[in-house]
């Protein structure tokens, strides 16, 4: 029997014991272990690039509770001489990937994870002095009683925690943490965040800084928050971001890793899984999306799964709020694919609201990542949409940005899609009369970047080509139908008042460059000019 598509999974031990498809990136103890003890380590990646996962995987391995030889049996760090480390170390294990909601609810979360901690280590101050034993079962109370009034009493929880293992063992601790930012995320999306503030940094901050039972500790999540210093004096941080090369090849898929997990399942990694499903890049290293091609591997067909596991509207609100530099940098992302910017992966978005942080968002989330070639530019980065998944989560960005109405998108490209040039005709013209982004007179290039945009909805049927060199020149967009039975289109843009004019001049310079050149099939010719809220539109079947 083939391995289970572990899909869905994100338990180490789980994994293992029910017979799981793994790509083994046990190798990660042995690199974390090269780091100074009393390290604290923080790694940011998307969602649902293995997280979790990882962090069971060193749970697992360290745990002094446990007997996991079984588990490593056979993978890489089981080859090393790393092994004597090997369940030799009392753990502390958090993960918050559920703490979100409403206020009540993420610190009910937070007190339940912290109870389920205290009555399973119950053990280790059974013995202790009187004191001791008083504090344990006070905070073990509260926790129960879930009073929100009274956090401030438990924010010490996790050091206190600390010091019963170190003198119950006689050796220092190690802190996992999972998913660390989730529930300040929540809070500033539901606007509280001013109010659990201070009970995450002395939660954090006692932990980890100065924390005399310490051995090692890290943490994951999708942002570094900073705000008033969240990890105040926390001098042994170790941030490793996607734009740094430590961890790089244990969050996601390598190629390599990619082609061997398809082929286990009959399936080629070909030219159209690529585009479909790669495109990230941590550090130096290629990813291909792990979500995804479990997914891909267990329903045979390519779609978009990643993009459904989470909102993005915090992403559509900051562009919606961007200044007009930000948002010429969005317009030359959707025309050419990249774009230069400056990007802060040190400080959240929601924390300091600038460009430089909203870029970092879009990359610390996984809707953009840094291009493969980069510019020699010590104040900017190259970055890209990574995939064609990606790019459909940006039809609601674009539908926002853009002022769409609501489904006159799918009516446009449905009739494109039916090869019904008349009814998109009329459904673009709405869209010109309705939408009041077209109507800035900011020239040919804001139809062109706004059309464009809304081809998102097309990426799944399209190859999608903005400016790219045919025939005798550059055609202003190109669909290339991936299926058979679909027409291709050539669109040629052009603003001026004499739109009747422009529109056949536009037709024209198709023909006279050879845009269709190399194209097979059926093509759809449209040469389409505006005039703020007037446009004409001419069409030829090639």
């Amino acid at each position: 029997m083939k391995k289970a598509l572990p899909i869905g999974v994100s338990d180490f031990g789980d994994m293992i014991t029910g017979n799981g498809y793994y790509a083994d990136k046990t190798l990660m103890i042995a690199e974390w272990l090269q780091t100074m003890n009393g390290n604290v380590t923080l790694i940011t990646r998307p969602r649902r690039f293995g997280k979790t996962l990882n962090m069971t995987m060193l749970r697992e391995f360290f745990d002094i509770t446990k007997d996991s030889g079984e588990l490593f049996k056979g993978l890489k760090i089981s080859q090393t001489a790393y092994m004597q480390e090997l369940n030799s170390r009392p753990v502390i294990f958090l993960s918050f990937k559920d703490c979100k909601g409403r206020k009540e609810r993420v610190l009910t979360c937070v007190y339940n994870q912290l109870f389920t901690l205290y009555d399973k280590c119950s053990f280790a101050v059974n013995d202790d002095s009187e004191m001791k034993q008083k504090k344990w079962k006070l905070l073990a109370r509260l926790f129960t009683e879930m009073d929100i009034d009274k956090a401030y009493m438990v924010s010490e929880a996790i050091l206190f925690l600390s010091q019963v293992l170190y003198e119950y063992y006689h050796k220092k601790v190690i802190i996992l943490i999972d998913e660390y930012d989730t529930p300040m995320i929540s809070a500033y999306e539901q606007g509280y965040y001013e109010e659990i503030h201070d009970f995450f940094s002395s939660l954090y901050g006692s932990a980890l800084k100065d924390n005399p039972y310490l051995e090692r500790a890290m943490l994951t999540g999708i942002h570094r928050i900073a705000k008033e210093n969240i990890f105040s004096g926390l001098n042994n941080l170790d941030v490793c971001t996607v734009m740094d090369d430590q961890y790089s090849q244990y969050f996601g898929l390598m190629p390599e890793e990619t082609e061997s997990l398809l082929a286990y399942y009959e399936l080629p990694l070909d030219e159209s899984v690529q585009a479909m499903y790669d495109g990230y890049r941590f550090g130096g290293q290629e990813i291909y999306n792990p979500w995804s091609i479990l997914n891909y591997a267990r329903n045979k067909k390519k779609e978009p799964y990643w993009v459904n596991t989470a909102s993005n509207e915090l992403l559509v609100q900051a562009m919606l709020h961007a200044d007009q530099r930000t948002k010429n940098n969005f317009e030359q992302l959707l025309v050419r694919g990249m774009t230069m910017v400056a990007v802060d992966l040190q400080t959240s978005f929601f924390e300091m609201s600038k460009a430089a942080t909203l870029w970092g968002l879009f990359l610390n989330s996984g809707y953009l990542t840094a291009a493969e070639i980069q510019e020699d530019n010590e104040f900017q980065t190259a970055v890209c949409i990574p995939n064609q998944e990606v790019m459909v989560s940006f039809r609601k960005i674009v539908e926002r940005y853009g002022g769409f109405e609501d489904s006159s998108l799918d009516d446009l490209f449905g009739a494109l899609q039916r090869k019904d040039i008349a009814d998109f005709k009329v459904v673009y013209e709405q869209i010109i009369l309705t939408c009041t982004s077209f109507h800035d007179g900011s020239g040919e290039n804001a139809y062109h970047m706004l059309f464009l945009g809304m081809c998102v909805y097309l990426s799944n049927s399209y190859e999608i080509q903005s400016n790219v060199e045919r025939g005798h020149g550059r055609a202003d967009i190109v669909l290339k139908a991936k299926r058979p039975g679909r027409a291709n289109y050539i669109f040629e843009f052009k603003q001026g008042e004499d739109v009747e004019r422009l529109a056949r001049e536009a037709m024209e310079q198709i023909h006279e460059k050879q845009y269709y050149a190399g194209l097979s099939g059926e093509t759809i010719l449209l040469g389409i000019a505006h005039n703020l809220k007037h446009c004409e539109i001419v069409s030829e079947v090639k």
